[in-house]
């Protein structure tokens, strides 16, 4: 009963706050008409109201994939289009840090058969991650490749890094591992689990690989189609 009780609050928080995620773009379309800092405030909202989708968007996918209730839904998409756009909804969070991110592609459009918010969750939590994870006034890059049967998306960046100690322990359901966001940014250990989890369910997988000299790599890899497509 508790569990219902606190997925039943999950979901009825998420539309409050995808109503203040609406009006801060609506804000944001107005940017160039604010001041410094009221600029500084508006991105002050879009993280906080990011991170607040953020946990609850994985813990009910958590519950749903636990319950054996979640429901895929595949169809065709460029998922060039969709990185993109994922990297511009970013901008504000990585803007205040003084963090870039830099995409690097094989061609403008990719076309994959998935469920395309499997996909949108996998590029959140990595790229989330990431500008926690991430020095002030550096680099992300995402580097898109591809070969026969899938699409791969690496995650650089030139982070914190992941301790060796740690590692074996990455996409398991925990709490935080200990070592903490650069900017002291909350984390609550369940977007990796949960990226693992939403990925297997289409025939993906996500990788970690340390970015010698400095930072990680993750990576995930998608199917272009799937077996009954």
């Amino acid at each position: 009963q508790k569990n219902q009780i606190i997925g039943e609050v999950a979901h009825d928080l998420k539309a409050p706050l995808q109503r203040i995620h609406g009006l801060s773009q609506l804000l944001l379309s107005n940017s160039d008409n604010m001041n410094d800092k009221q600029q500084k405030y508006v991105s002050a909202i879009i993280e906080c109201e990011y991170e607040g989708l953020q946990i609850i968007n994985n813990y009910l996918d958590i519950k749903s994939i636990e319950n054996n209730s979640i429901k895929l839904n595949f169809t065709s998409f460029d998922i060039m289009s969709k990185i993109l756009s994922t990297i511009k909804g970013f901008y504000w969070l990585s803007n205040g840090k003084g963090i870039k991110i830099q995409l690097e592609k094989p061609e403008d459009s990719l076309i994959i058969v998935s469920d395309v918010l499997v996909v949108q969750r996998a590029l959140d939590n990595l790229i989330s991650n990431a500008i926690k994870y991430s020095n002030k006034n550096s680099d992300i890059t995402l580097k898109v490749s591809r070969d026969d049967s899938s699409i791969q998306i690496a995650v650089k960046d030139l982070g914190v890094g992941v301790p060796e100690e740690m590692r074996e322990e990455l996409f398991k359901k925990r709490g935080s591992l200990g070592y903490r966001p650069t900017n002291n940014e909350k984390t609550h250990g369940l977007g990796l689990y949960n990226t693992k989890k939403l990925l297997s369910l289409i025939g993906g997988e996500v990788r970690y690989n340390p970015n010698l000299p400095q930072g990680s790599v993750f990576t995930i890899q998608i199917p272009k189609s799937q077996p009954s497509q």
